[in-house]
Parts: structure tokens; C-alpha cells; sequence
């Protein structure tokens, strides 16, 4: 199973730096995922790479925070504030990610709010 995620731009800027090297997400997704496609969100609107999701690791907001704070690619502002109103949230690991030539929308396939399943390969 993969999975799509859905990333606002200037996250999705710092993954592809290498800035960032974990998403953080306020649930989890249920089933076992081979691959995350990363969807960049308005306004570009397009699939722009994907990663083999590694560890991820379920926490308080805080502790997430502090483990993670050098390799997030954000605040501790944005982040908690993102997370306000959870006691537990996820980071997943990002590895192996491979940077598409040519971002591209995949045919029948709408913008997921959080994220989606597919079972197939872009």
C-alpha cells in the first residue's frame, strides 16, 4: 500500500533541501505503507516526490519538539501550535527520497485533505 500525502509549499521546500527530515502529522495513518507521494498543495498543486517512510515515532507535541527540533524544518511555534490540541502526535522518518524531473498530477486522483491510500505506483 502507498500512501499520498498532502504538504503545504514551503514544507515541501525544506524536504527537498534536506532541511527537513521528518513530517509530523497529528494522526497516523493505519495501514503498512511501502511509499509516501508528497502532493504539494496550492498553488502548485502537483505530486513532486516521494520517500520511504522510516521510523516513526509517536510522542507529546513537546517531546516531538525536542527530539526532532534540528531536522524539522519549522518552529517551535508552528509546530506546537499545529499540534495544539493533541496529547500525541507522530513524526515520521523521510528516507530515500526521490525528487521528481517533472512535478505531475496523476489522472483521477483529487488533492487529499490529510493524506490518501492508493494501491499502486505513481
Amino acid at each position: 500500500m502507498n500512501l499520498i500525502i498532502s504538504i503545504k509549499p514551503q514544507f515541501v521546500e525544506k524536504i527537498l533541501s534536506g532541511e527537513k527530515k521528518y513530517e509530523f502529522r497529528r494522526r497516523i495513518y493505519k495501514q503498512e505503507v511501502d511509499k509516501i507521494y508528497i502532493y504539494q498543495t496550492l498553488p502548485d498543486a502537483s505530486i513532486v516526490a516521494r520517500f520511504i517512510p522510516g521510523e516513526i515515532v509517536m510522542d507529546t507535541p513537546q517531546n516531538l519538539w525536542d527530539r526532532f527540533k534540528d531536522v524539522s524544518g519549522t518552529t517551535e511555534e508552528y509546530l506546537l501550535g499545529y499540534l495544539h490540541d493533541k496529547d500525541e502526535a507522530y513524526a515520521i522518518e523521510i528516507t530515500n527520497l526521490e525528487v521528481y524531473d517533472e512535478p505531475f498530477i496523476p489522472e483521477g486522483i483529487q488533492a487529499p485533505q490529510s493524506y490518501k491510500y492508493i494501491d499502486y505506483d505513481l
